[in-house]
């Protein structure tokens, strides 16, 4: 049976500590911010796909014609501006998680 847990400064939404050998571990809820990541990601991800799915029904319109350059720039676009987007809403993501952790302290 693990030690009780009454100086443990973190506590889980049940309030009990969770305790790993004689370190506490903390709260065991997500934070908030979790959910945006997750979902900002799904969509940012699924747009790569929207792309792709217009990419390949345009492309036998396009396919050696003098507009395929204009085409293939125009997509390639869209996939650097999808990259970088998803990138920067997880880097936020993170940023805004790291301000929402709960800090753990041993207590002596």
């Amino acid at each position: 049976m693990p030690p009780p847990c009454t100086p443990c400064p973190v506590t889980a939404p049940n309030d009990i500590c969770q305790i790993d050998g004689d370190k506490c571990v903390g709260r065991s809820e997500i934070p908030p911010v979790v959910f945006y990541i997750v979902v900002s990601q799904a969509i940012l991800f699924g747009l790569f796909g929207v792309v792709l799915m217009v990419q390949l029904v345009l492309s036998p319109t396009v396919h050696e014609s003098e507009a395929s350059e204009s085409a293939w720039y125009t997509v390639s676009m869209a996939y650097a501006v999808l990259s970088v987007t998803a990138k920067t809403a997880l880097e936020v993501g993170f940023l805004v998680m790291l301000t929402q952790m709960p800090e753990s302290k041993m207590v002596p």
